[in-house]
């Protein structure tokens, strides 16, 4: 009776999530297609803050220089580099005029990095970008295709370049997927700075970074919250003509780093809707997990089996979709590894934030 109960919860939480979702994509197809006020790239400027990024920074400059069209203004912000990152961005600075900002001693972080290149280059419009990504050739052109609004949360493809790395992607595109669905029933609850364009007026107006100053993560999902407790108007978009690409984690190390990275910041944002979510999908893996040990020690392996297929399919049939449309269907084979260990990784997460040290490129990340 209990299965049952928590079954039937279960399903009608993701359908309700489902169908939201795709009211928000059909939504979004059909606005896209009927805008009344579009972009213009003469109003947008690119800001890449960077640091150390000498390894992966040329594949984004291969993509900035095989561009149809460009906008106003693409800035470098270098954030205390020790390595050839600005060797390298000179070398390929044939063709383009890019501008590349050097941060003074007193500022330092992703946060710091973007506001000191909004202080600099005046615009319209700001679209951050991560230093290892790339994107096609017709992407900004593509840009132009999209609407005036206050925040445009455009997609970010997570790529593995081994069968091993895939586990790495599969968690952030489920986080994506329900992500959209939350979209359609209020607001999105998560957003990516490697992909992030949003309106300067607004942006001076909302801003709240001496709040989270002291916080040197979350420069996207602090600057999300913003937008969203100001009520400015925020649209995820979920076309691939309008995404751009990055590798996962190399590394079990990166993995669990950016992970922690992410989960210890969660607590400072405060974004209700995302902690309901976490709550609703934490007392469902719970619930899954409880039942799967109860049927194991009582060695009723006819339900034990009966709960893993249930679980499957629906999950499955709920994902399939959007994975189909991020062209990462492969991945989703690893769907029924992932479930079995998602509790104790979540519980490795969670221990881990206690006492690990959260590093990115050298420095120590604070979230207190």
């Amino acid at each position: 009776m209990i299965t049952t109960i928590c079954s039937s919860l279960y399903v009608i939480y993701l359908l309700i999530i489902r169908f939201f979702g795709v009211i928000k994509q059909n939504k979004n197809e059909d606005y896209l297609a009927e805008i009344p006020e579009k972009l213009k790239l003469s109003d947008v400027t690119v800001l890449i803050p960077f640091r150390n990024e000498a390894k992966r920074i040329e594949q984004l400059l291969i993509s900035l220089n095989a561009s149809t069209k460009l906008p106003a203004n693409i800035v470098f912000i270098d954030d205390h580099s020790t390595d050839d990152s600005i060797k390298i961005i000179a070398q390929n600075n044939t063709t383009l005029n890019f501008n590349v900002l050097g941060m003074p001693d007193d500022l330092n972080g992703k946060k710091q990095a973007i506001r000191f290149g909004i202080a600099a280059f005046p615009s319209t419009y700001y679209l951050t970008m991560d230093a290892d990504i790339v994107f096609a050739s017709d992407y900004f052109q593509n840009i132009e295709d999209l609407p005036k609004v206050d925040m445009l949360i455009l997609p970010v493809i997570l790529k593995a370049n081994s069968f091993f790395q895939r586990f790495f992607e599969l968690d952030v595109l489920l986080i994506n997927a329900l992500n959209q669905g939350v979209a359609g029933l209020k607001s999105p609850i998560v957003a990516s700075g490697a992909n992030l364009l949003f309106k300067a007026a607004t942006f001076h107006k909302v801003d709240s970074i001496k709040k989270h100053a002291h916080i040197n993560s979350g420069d996207d999902v602090f600057l999300l919250n913003d937008f969203k407790k100001a009520g400015a108007r925020v649209e995820l978009i979920s076309a691939m003509n309008h995404a751009v690409s990055t590798e996962t984690p190399q590394s079990i190390n990166e993995y669990l780093q950016q992970r922690l990275r992410w989960f210890s910041k969660t607590g400072a944002v405060k974004d209700r809707d995302a902690t309901i979510l976490v709550v609703f999908q934490a007392i469902f893996t719970g619930l899954f997990f409880v039942g799967l040990m109860y049927f194991g020690i009582n060695a009723n392996w006819n339900r034990f089996v009966e709960v893993i297929a249930f679980k499957l399919i629906i999950d499955t049939l709920f994902f399939w979709s959007f994975f189909q449309l991020q062209g990462r269907l492969i991945t989703l084979i690893l769907l029924p590894f992932y479930e079995l260990i998602l509790p104790f990784y979540s519980i490795l997460i969670v221990a881990l934030s206690s006492f690990k040290t959260v590093q990115w490129k050298g420095r120590i990340i604070k979230n207190y």
